[in-house]
């Protein structure tokens, strides 16, 4: 069994200090109003940008390629209870989806329903707590809060579920997580905090009938929609009602990001706008 000690990790430092006994050297200094030269100002021009820790709402940017550790302050990791014992590590990713991009997922496999989460940035988490928090998965109602911990420490033996899939799995490089641009961004944070019965699904391939939809939904173990309507002639988009709204989160569930080809997949999200262009 896997041994979970609560206490709080400390924040991660980066480089370090010189060497004992010699001091660091210091740059020349420019005179004032001396031109700088093309190097330093190629140095202290903005690279691409992509995602990183925000203080607050939105979406904040750093260097392309840094990694940077996360610090506890930044409230990155998330702690998960009361997950149904259908539970993995992608179906749980599968609903995260919907709220930030997600780093790492870890169950506490020596406690029932328990997950550790650590997501790429401050305002994922925030969203994850804020809105998944409360909700019905899989019959059984979550409870989302913030962890104290800076980062998902990562498992020194390879723990399994019930189900035979890994107790742990990182999502940092997925190109499904749905918030790693500003223009993705604005587009799934307008739907944040909605629910119901009807889904939006998108990603499919031209040719997509109603009926693979049916059976894709049936072979993830999704309930039978009563509706499967597509936005358009190719079949690529399109909306799918449930019964219940329990039914359709069950779905983004289980369902969501379901293999149709070897190249596509099925991208699932509550409809708040039947009408939404995506």
């Amino acid at each position: 069994m896997e041994e979970y000690r609560y206490d709080q990790a400390g924040a991660m430092m980066m480089g370090g200090g010189p060497p004992a006994g010699k001091r660091p050297r210091m740059p020349p200094v420019q005179p004032l109003g001396a031109p700088v030269p093309a190097a330093a100002a190629a140095a202290a021009a903005p690279p691409a940008l992509m995602m990183q820790p925000a203080q607050s709402g939105g979406v904040a940017m750093l260097p392309a390629g840094a990694k940077q550790p996360v610090p506890p302050n930044q409230h990155c990791v998330i702690v998960i209870r009361g997950l149904s014992p259908q539970m993995n590590c992608d179906r749980l990713f599968n609903i995260l989806a919907l709220y930030g991009n997600v780093d790492r997922i870890k169950f506490v496999t020596s406690r029932e329903g328990f997950a550790l989460v650590q997501m790429l940035d401050a305002s994922s988490a925030q969203q994850a707590v804020d809105f998944l928090h409360g909700q019905t998965v899989l019959g059984s109602t979550l409870k989302v809060t913030h962890s104290d911990q800076g980062a998902v420490k990562r498992n020194t033996k390879d723990f399994k579920l019930a189900d035979g899939t890994p107790a742990e799995k990182s999502y940092d490089t997925a190109k499904l997580n749905r918030f790693m641009n500003q223009e993705a961004v604005a587009r799934n944070q307008a739907s944040l905090g909605r629910t119901g019965r009807i889904l939006y699904y998108w990603g499919c391939p031209e040719g997509t009938s109603e009926k693979t939809i049916r059976e894709t939904l049936k072979l993830a173990g999704a309930s039978n929609p009563t509706e499967v309507s597509p936005q358009n002639e190719k079949g690529t988009t399109g909306w799918i009602t449930f019964n219940s709204v329990s039914d359709a989160t069950d779905a983004i569930c289980l369902a969501n990001h379901s293999e149709l080809s070897s190249n596509t997949k099925l991208k699932l999200a509550y409809a708040f706008n039947k009408h939404r262009d995506r």
